[in-house]
């Protein structure tokens, strides 16, 4: 059976190889989750809520869709949600989550653009010895993924649309070097077929903006280099057990600090509470 790789679990090593062997190989359950996470989760589930309606013909008002959320939030909210940035409140990303699906409702109303195809939509992209570019010795894996929204365009091209709840508004250089969405373009070339037209889109709700682009054959080859190089990667540190821990400011983040040698200097975390 194939070994399953996705993009967070790429990113995940790539950040701090302690973590992911704590998270993937030692399979030891995370003692909380941040609000971030926990904000972006909530939001996704709204706008799948309002795009299965809209694709069966009902638009949602904007007061059922925030009591959707907040149904959400409530339901699923719980003592091992934690706030991080010493400044902020549980509150402040309840609202902020609110404000979000405000801004994004009135921007998209009403939600009758490209045909919608897939909401959550699972895809995978095998990589083994299909190409004459690989080693015939090379294992098999799969890069398995989740597209938020998934479209098809009258010319029969399709569109990926991915939600970002991050408080932090990418540059241009960010965007070209994002490779969660060329790993969802890879896999749809796989199944429809390798000249297809896709567009990627990119909503970075907090900031109520969009970013699109539509990849290159050489950008997508290159893209699907570097998602082998980095399975590699992972799979000669899996055989060595070298798992280093990496520290920075992505510590604080990290549910795993408390099982971490390297985590000197870091304070304890403060719970949230709901709303």
């Amino acid at each position: 059976m194939a070994t399953q790789y996705s993009h967070s679990k790429i990113t995940t090593y790539e950040n701090c190889p302690l973590q992911f062997k704590l998270k993937y190989i030692d399979n030891l359950k995370e003692r909380w989750v941040n609000i971030e996470a926990f904000m972006g989760k909530c939001v996704h589930k709204a706008l799948e809520k309002l795009y299965t309606d809209a694709r069966d013909g009902r638009i949602l008002p904007l007061g059922e869709i925030l009591a959707f959320f907040c149904e959400t939030w409530q339901k699923e909210f719980s003592d091992n949600v934690r706030v991080v940035k010493k400044n902020r409140e549980s509150h402040d990303y309840f609202l902020q989550a609110q404000d979000c699906l405000k801004k994004y409702y009135s921007r998209y109303l009403p939600f009758n653009g490209n045909k919608i195809i897939g909401l959550e939509e699972k895809v995978v992209l095998p990589i083994g010895h299909e190409g004459p570019d690989e080693n015939t010795d090379r294992p098999e894996f799969e890069l398995v993924g989740i597209i938020d929204r998934l479209e098809s365009r009258g010319d029969g091209g399709f569109e990926i649309h991915d939600y970002k709840t991050s408080g932090h508004l990418p540059a241009n250089d960010d965007i070209m070097q994002d490779n969660q969405l060329n790993l969802y373009q890879l896999a749809l070339r796989k199944k429809h077929g390798e000249n297809i037209r896709v567009k990627q889109v990119w909503h970075y709700l907090v900031f109520d903006r969009e970013f699109s682009i539509e990849r290159s054959d050489e950008e997508l080859k290159f893209a699907r280099s570097r998602l082998i190089n980095q399975i590699l990667t992972i799979e000669d540190a899996t055989n060595s057990r070298k798992f280093p821990a990496r520290t920075g400011i992505l510590c604080q983040y990290c549910s795993y600090l408390e099982d971490c040698p390297a985590r000197s200097g870091f304070p304890a975390r403060r719970s949230s509470t709901n709303e």
